[in-house]
């Protein structure tokens, strides 16, 4: 089964070098029989230097050495990876890729791809480069950053690269004076002398197409191909397939927050002691926290003497053996509870609406009659979203909007989803809309997403309750812990809450 991860700086071992080099050495190609270096390594495997591996990741005396690295596994093979440096510049941060190798075995599977949209995906960046000889390289860059390489727009910013993002990466610095850009009325060439003559196949249509744009290239040349920021968008076809996809990059999303650092996560026993005050119920009853993540609420449901607690989520892979994985809005459970809690937005979490309708009602179906549910909601009111920039559903206007939003690494450093200054909310819809950054870890990619989710007025979620035939015993605007909002606020609690939190009775479950 196939894992990717990211690995950089002092995770980058020995026996992972070794692994990488032999990844290169079997797949990476031949040299070619007419320009070889030298007549014995014609037609025989190319082989990368171990020192220059090391150079790359750990530096030299002459070099930083800021490289990372993305890799692909099945199971415990290395079968893709790519090495690439982040420079962080004057002008903003630059991506560029200086090799790529896919296993022999496991081309045309997306593995490379995979591997590039990951290094090329943050929206904010200056520049976006590879290093390369293959056309359909190049194509990737355009379709994963939605903008055409052009040799014109790289020699605007020649010099910048050259002193900037060139000098210490140490095979490009040794050949940067064999970088040749020219202009030719309308067209460019943009072609570095690395000296990998490869035996090369080369797709004809994507061939032509990048040499129209980046130039032709010498048998021992590669394409030095870069994106701006600047140029002209091409395609919103990117931001579309993400909305489309916005169920599974909740998931993914959810999947990659770290949660035990930040400050609302350390809540659980006043929240559930503020619910205990609120719903009769005693440590005999059954209970089931729907979107229990780490399981911190049953895990003090436990502490307070409750023997009969669950939790649910389709995020799994904690340390808590009272969460199994379900999907809140199909999972049943052997018998019904008398009570059910699903806390910090997990209705709202999902785009639509009818998504959200259905955590509700597969929480009423596994209600007792009688039986109470304790849910919150992201309040649609607080005001630190009244800095959000405001859109409409047209797709034009949002495409255009989500383009400038400014990205983020909130969700992941600190949970802090309302900060309108990286947000664009729907009013009409209650959709509010964020760009977030996540690193790579051992278990997947570096990623910016497009999360969405759904936010709720007092109004809006009371009527959303009562339509799969609730009763709302209480609700209340709330911030983590449960407390009550501070004197001032008392007057305007819908501006003081990012949450709401509702009691609610299933006195009318049918099941």
């Amino acid at each position: 089964m196939l894992h990717y991860k990211t690995v950089s700086g002092e995770k980058i071992t020995d026996a992972l070098i070794d692994e990488v080099k032999a990844l290169f050495d079997t797949s990476y190609g031949d040299w070619s029989v007419d320009h070889a270096p030298s007549a014995n390594l014609a037609g025989q495997a190319i082989i990368f230097p171990r020192k220059k591996y090391v150079e790359y990741f750990r530096g030299s005396e002459e070099y930083v050495g800021e490289c990372e690295i993305a890799l692909c596994y099945d199971d415990d093979k290395l079968v893709g990876e790519a090495v690439y440096a982040n420079k962080n510049t004057t002008r903003g941060m630059v991506a560029l890729v200086v090799q790529l190798v896919v296993h022999r075995d496991y081309r045309r599977r997306g593995i490379g791809s995979a591997l590039l949209y990951s290094i090329w995906g943050f929206s904010d960046y200056y520049a976006w480069g590879i290093v390369t000889s293959n056309p359909c390289t190049v194509k990737t860059l355009e379709k994963a950053t939605y903008r055409q390489c052009s040799a014109i727009e790289t020699i605007k910013n020649k010099h910048f690269l050259v002193r900037e993002v060139l000098s210490d990466i140490r095979f490009l610095d040794e050949t940067r004076d064999s970088w040749v850009v020219n202009v030719t009325g309308k067209t460019g060439e943009s072609r570095i002398r690395t000296g990998f003559a490869t035996d090369r196949q080369e797709a004809s249509s994507a061939l032509s197409e990048v040499e129209s744009r980046l130039g032709r290239i010498g048998p021992k040349d590669e394409w030095l191909a870069f994106v701006f920021n600047s140029q002209e968008v091409t395609s919103d076809d990117g931001l579309k397939r993400m909305l489309d996809e916005s169920n599974l990059i909740v998931r993914d999303a959810y999947m990659r927050m770290s949660a035990q650092h930040q400050k609302w996560s350390k809540q659980a026993e006043a929240e559930i002691d503020a619910i205990l005050k609120m719903v009769p119920i005693t440590v005999s009853a059954s209970v089931c926290d729907f979107g229990a993540g780490s399981g911190r609420h049953v895990k003090v449901l436990k502490q307070r003497g409750f023997n009969n607690v669950t939790g649910i989520d389709f995020v799994t892979g904690g340390d808590c053996d009272l969460v199994q994985f379900g999907d809140c809005r199909t999972w049943k459970g052997a018998y019904r509870f008398d009570m059910i809690l699903c806390l910090y937005d997990v209705i709202g979490s999902f785009r639509s609406l009818t998504d959200n309708r259905a955590i509700l009602a597969n929480i009423k179906d596994n209600l007792k009659p009688g039986g109470m549910a304790v849910i919150s909601v992201m309040n649609l009111s607080f005001r630190g979203m009244g800095v959000a920039k405001v859109v409409g559903s047209q797709s034009d206007e949002l495409y255009r909007a989500l383009r400038r939003l400014k990205p983020s690494t909130n969700m992941a450093d600190t949970g802090e989803v309302f900060d309108g200054r990286f947000a664009l909310v729907d009013k009409d819809e209650g959709l509010v809309y964020r760009k977030e950054q996540f690193g790579g870890d051992d278990s997947r990619l570096r990623r910016e997403m497009i999360v969405v989710d759904r936010r709720f007025t007092m109004e809006s979620i009371q009527d959303l309750c009562r339509s799969v035939g609730f009763d709302i015993v209480s609700s209340r605007y709330v911030r983590a812990g449960f407390e009550a909002p501070p004197l001032f606020y008392r007057f305007w609690p819908s501006r003081w809450g990012k949450g709401i939190l509702l009691v609610l009775s299933a006195r009318r479950c049918i099941r």
